[in-house]
C-alpha cells in the first residue's frame, strides 16, 4: 500500500525540508525567544516543538493512510462464502 502513496511521501519530504529551513531561519532570527519567555520554556524547546508537530503529523497521516488502504484492499479482495 505504501507504494501507492509514494507521491504523498515525496510531498512530505519536500514539506519537511522547507519546514526545517523555516524553523532554523526563525530560530536564528530569535523569534522563539519571546514565545519561550511567555511560557517560561527554553527557546530551543519551542523551536523543536515548532518543527516537530507538523512533521510528526504528516508522518502520522501517512501511517493512517497505509492502514486504511490496507484494510480497504483486504475488503476488496475477500472471498464471499
Amino acid at each position: 500500500m505504501q507504494s501507492y502513496l509514494g507521491g504523498f511521501l515525496l510531498a512530505w519530504m519536500v514539506f519537511g525540508w522547507f519546514w526545517t529551513v523555516l524553523a532554523i531561519s526563525l530560530d536564528n532570527a530569535r523569534v522563539f525567544r519571546g514565545v519561550g519567555r511567555a511560557f517560561r520554556i527554553d527557546d530551543d524547546v519551542v523551536a523543536f516543538l515548532f518543527w516537530l508537530l507538523p512533521t510528526a503529523g504528516s508522518l502520522l497521516l501517512d501511517v493512517v493512510l497505509v492502514w486504511k488502504g490496507t484494510v480497504a484492499a483486504r475488503y476488496a479482495n475477500r472471498r464471499d462464502r
